[in-house]
């Protein structure tokens, strides 16, 4: 899970009338440039696995948290290899099952959740200090929050876990963002994740019990609410699909842990209706899973699915969010079969730059403006680190 980022955004969308003084948001298409690729499939020093985490320093050294080596690789930014921080084990400066990692001041921090331990290292990599985080695990309906990560001030940021089933059956409706202190305990209440109609879940109705497969919703158009890494700020988008072909809108809010309303934009956009043939493909795929493994025939699990799809005329207009470290905004647009994903780009005064079309298999992980860098997935699934720029 990425680090809870303070900079709240919100984002409405619905149907407007055309007296609606809205801007439209502009359908310009930035110059966006590759000028950094790290990776390789046969240079051991250079060849990477899935990456869960990123941050990059002032100085633009990169830092990518790799869960499965349970270690923060470290470039320059030229994409030189530096080093490795961290490797399996229990001792200091090791992990179990890092999550997240952030940079403060001149230090780097990294959230294990194998120990709820953070550990802190200067940005050149030596081990500063460890802090284990006492927790509560409770019971399945009732978790007390663990450690997430930490806030701007360095304060302990914590979520209790939202367990796919309590979503799914309605039982838990919402999540709270909340500061813990030293002990784990909580200070207080930062900010409320919604979660209706996140999760999509596939069972035999008739043996609820028995198995559940669990993904998120496609076309879920519930709030985003996010907390930047870089300020006190939320980011809260709300995002229901428009009803109608004609035009939607989606706003931006920026406030502040107080509720002081830094920004608040409004801009019109074209709805783009869900295609039956994406629906299916969906469908069969999930389905086909579940008869994979003999747990219902392919006919009687499309309907399962189909039955437990949430599914808008339209598609949301905003999939994702991703926080700039200088107060931008990047929300992507619908995810379409593999076609390129644009990006609309916002600047901190909620000018709006442009569209950014970018590669699908990006996973965009950190912003600066008009630098963005993320993990990208070539044809055979292989991991790169990219760094795209917006030119003039």
């Amino acid at each position: 899970m990425r680090a809870f980022r303070p900079t709240i955004l919100v984002v409405a969308a619905g149907c407007i009338s055309g007296g609606d003084a809205v801007p439209s948001f502009p359908d310009r298409r930035l110059n966006v440039v590759e000028d950094l690729r790290i990776g390789s499939v046969d240079d051991p020093q250079y060849a990477l696995t899935r990456i869960r985490d990123m941050e990059v320093s002032s100085t633009g050294r990169i830092y990518s948290l790799h869960a499965v080596e349970n270690s923060i690789r470290v470039h320059d930014p030229d994409g030189s290899f530096v080093r490795t921080i961290g490797r399996k084990g229990d001792g200091p400066g090791e992990f179990d099952n890092p999550i997240t990692i952030g940079i403060l001041g001149d230090t780097l921090w990294v959230l294990d959740i194998g120990h709820y331990r953070f550990s802190y290292f200067t940005l050149a990599g030596e081990l500063l200090d460890t802090r284990r985080i006492p927790i509560d695990l409770g019971t399945f309906e009732n978790s007390p929050p663990r450690p997430r990560g930490l806030l701007s001030d360095g304060s302990l940021v914590g979520a209790s876990p939202a367990w796919s089933r309590l979503v799914a059956d309605g039982s838990l409706t919402t999540q709270e963002i909340v500061r813990l202190d030293s002990a784990g305990a909580v200070v207080d209440t930062v900010a409320t994740y919604p979660l209706a109609n996140t999760v999509w879940q596939l069972r035999d109705p008739n043996r609820p019990n028995q198995w559940s497969i669990y993904l998120p919703q496609p076309f879920v158009d519930t709030d985003i609410v996010r907390i930047s890494d870089y300020g006190p700020l939320i980011y809260h988008v709300r995002r229901p699909a428009a009803a109608v072909s004609s035009q939607g809108v989606f706003g931006v809010t920026v406030t502040t842990f107080d509720n002081d309303t830094v920004l608040d934009r409004q801009y019109q956009y074209l709805p783009v209706p869900v295609s039956a043939a994406l629906v299916d493909s969906l469908i069969d795929r999930l389905a086909g899973f579940a008869a994979q493994r003999g747990r219902a025939t392919q006919a009687q699990a499309e309907q399962w699915a189909r039955d437990a799809l949430y599914l808008p005329p339209h598609h949301p207009p905003v999939s994702e969010l991703v926080i700039g470290r200088d107060g931008s905004a990047w929300l992507r647009g619908p995810v379409l079969s593999g076609a390129p994903v644009e990006w609309r780009v916002v600047l901190p005064d909620g000018e709006a730059l442009g569209i950014a079309v970018l590669p699908a298999r990006l996973t965009l992980l950190w912003v600066d403006g008009t630098t963005a860098y993320g993990m990208e997935l070539d044809e055979l699934d292989v991991p790169y680190i990219v760094r795209y720029r917006v030119e003039n």
